[in-house]
């Protein structure tokens, strides 16, 4: 079985591979300065291309975030959030991949079960974000797994996620052993 595993953006990262096994990940890079529309349609055919490419069985997309804080909410950031969304759903319909095998998951649960938090400690100064984004890179490092952006280890950590759900075994022994004392 071959997962993919998706932090999408203006820059999505991907990560696939098999159970077990160390992901070959990269990032999707869309240009700003493109419509909407163009951008959703070239993430859907990218999308699409590592699907057929790799043969993926099944995705874990991470699911869009809302901001609940009226000062930060922006309605363009949410239809963005779920344009890509929509793209990648249906780049997996297109490529024979139903819905039994494409989950949505929620930022907060991915990082629970892998970081072991799901937001940043209270008190953290700056960008709590981009302190997530930290840590996601910090247990990409940790694992081994070589990556050249926040996305790439984000969409690292969702993939990883994902060989949890589908297959519990695979994930058991992911850590150097010394690493593991810190589980």
């Amino acid at each position: 079985m071959r997962i993919l595993g998706l932090d999408p953006g203006g820059s999505t990262g991907f990560a696939y591979g098999d159970p077990g096994r160390a992901p070959k990940s990269g990032t999707i890079r869309l240009d700003a300065g493109m419509s909407n529309g163009r951008r959703f349609c070239l993430l859907e055919g990218r999308i699409r291309h590592l699907i057929a490419a790799f043969e993926i069985d099944e995705c874990y997309i991470e699911a869009p975030f809302i901001q609940t804080d009226k000062t930060k909410f922006d309605i363009k950031v949410v239809r963005l959030g779920y344009g890509y969304q929509a793209a990648i759903l249906m780049a997996c319909d297109k490529e024979g991949i139903g819905p039994e095998r494409v989950f949505l998951v929620e930022p907060g649960t991915w990082r629970r079960h892998i970081l072991g938090v799901s937001r940043a400690p209270k008190g953290t100064k700056g960008d709590t974000r981009e302190w997530l984004k930290r840590e996601a890179i910090k247990e990409c490092d940790k694992r081994g797994w070589r990556i050249s952006s926040q996305d790439e280890a984000e969409a690292c950590l969702i993939f990883e996620y994902g060989c949890s759900c589908s297959v519990p075994e695979s994930t058991i022994n992911r850590l150097p052993l010394f690493g593991m004392a810190e589980l």
